[in-house]
């Protein structure tokens, strides 16, 4: 009967400290908790993108596509530099004229190629200095280099980059009207 009695008092004494450690819990994150978790929820949600809404997102009204010209692919696209090499026996897999958005004349093509992206980069980088073209601009990673390039009005853009291990090289010049 003792023993009763004190297995009783245990479970009280528990019981109470259980309800005294939620109300102070709740009191905790009542309502100046509660503003502070909101706080850091909006401060942390400021750098992550917008929540959709479930409405498609719009174009930006001055946005236009750029029309393309196909090249079928034995040719290369009109004002294609003749001194920027394409790897003999590539698959082309783009080839087009455009005019673009700020009016100037682009000529693109890309092909899969059979070097790595660092091959590529090193052979672009030294075609082009051999054959007068000024470098302004370079980026390299494990996956992609890119090679920005100018001669007269001619602005070059090379992209060389490995997806699903494919390695593509996109060339575009761009040039006056």
């Amino acid at each position: 009967m003792e023993n009763k009695k004190v297995l009783y008092a245990i479970l009280a004494v528990v019981i109470v400290a259980g309800v005294a450690i939620m109300m102070f819990r709740s009191s905790r994150s009542g309502p100046a908790m509660q503003n502070k978790a909101d706080d850091q929820n909006q401060a942390s949600s400021k750098n992550a993108p917008p929540k959709p809404t479930g409405e498609p997102s719009k174009p930006a009204a001055d946005y236009k596509p750029v029309p393309q010209t196909a090249v079928p692919e034995t040719k290369l696209p009109d004002r294609f530099p003749s001194d920027v090499p394409i790897e003999a026996g590539a698959q082309i897999t783009q080839n087009f004229n455009a005019v673009n958005s700020s009016g100037k004349f682009q000529a693109s093509r890309e092909f899969i190629s059979k070097k790595t992206v660092e091959e590529n980069y090193t052979l672009y980088q030294a075609v082009l200095k051999q054959n007068g073209w000024t470098v302004t601009s370079t980026t390299t990673s494990s996956v992609q280099s890119i090679i920005l390039a100018t001669k007269g009005a001619d602005s070059l853009n090379i992209r060389i980059y490995s997806s699903n291990n494919i390695v593509k090289v996109s060339i575009n010049n761009e040039t006056a009207p």
